[in-house]
């Protein structure tokens, strides 16, 4: 067995032409030098507007970013957001349809996955809060918790809604 090989080659998104790669002994190439702000490599993505994005796709473009203090982990968890501050986007695709909502805690692949513009929830489950449709569901000052809770059905604003699929366990308004 060898140590593989360490070159450059041409590698080009933004003002970067070219990178060091190294090529283990299975020839798998391996970038050295990556842009952060490529959206598609695997680097955790930091700024000075407090924001740490960890996955590809997460969001969709990291190129001037002006929304603050977002945090995402997964494969295009949040990648839609525009303008949307003080959300927190755990799992695949979590909060994928978020555009401008704000202080959301999403938590699980496709959670809440057309809630483009709600504020103040707590999603929690896979696929909970999920929409199948491509019109937005969007609510807000809400707690859905549970593997497909609220499934492919409209969240009023102040619900609460915790179990599993459309008939949940415990539902209720949380406001006055």
């Amino acid at each position: 067995a060898g140590f593989g090989s360490i070159f450059v080659k041409p590698y080009t998104y933004g003002g970067q032409q070219q990178s060091l790669f190294f090529r283990d002994d299975a020839n798998t190439e391996f970038n050295l030098i990556q842009d952060p702000e490529d959206p598609s490599g695997n680097l955790v993505y930091v700024d000075v507007n407090g924001n740490t994005h960890a996955g590809i796709n997460s969001p969709y473009s990291r190129v001037g970013i002006t929304n603050t203090d977002n945090t995402t982990y997964g494969h295009r968890a949040l990648s839609g957001v525009t303008t949307g501050d003080k959300n927190t986007a755990i799992g695949s695709s979590s909060a994928v349809g978020n555009t401008t909502g704000e202080e959301n805690v999403t938590i699980g692949y496709l959670a809440s996955r057309r809630n483009s513009t709600g504020s103040n929830n707590v999603v929690i489950g896979s696929q909970a809060a999920y929409s199948s449709t491509e019109t937005a569901n969007s609510f807000n000052n809400s707690i859905v918790i549970g593997y497909k809770s609220a499934n492919n059905r409209p969240i009023p604003d102040s619900s609460l809604l915790i179990g599993t699929g459309n008939r949940p366990l415990v539902s209720g308004s949380l406001s006055s």
